[in-house]
């Protein structure tokens, strides 16, 4: 299963995906300024929802989490 974790370098986002990562999910995290560390296999995805929402919308669209 998908799952997309926005705000994935905040603190509760980071333990959201590590718990889903470690779970065996299939994990795409989103950052805007200061890229998720620590966290093996998952997808980094950088957009700003302010200017990026058409990339936002077309990952979702390709990934169908």
């Amino acid at each position: 299963m998908k799952v997309f974790v926005t705000g994935a370098s905040s603190t509760p986002g980071y333990k959201i995906a590590l718990e889903f990562a470690k779970a065996g999910y299939q994990v795409y995290v989103h950052y805007n300024t200061h890229e998720v560390l620590g966290i093996e296999n998952v997808v980094k995805v950088k957009i700003d929802f302010v200017s990026g929402l058409d990339k936002l919308a077309q990952i979702l669209n390709e990934v169908k989490p």
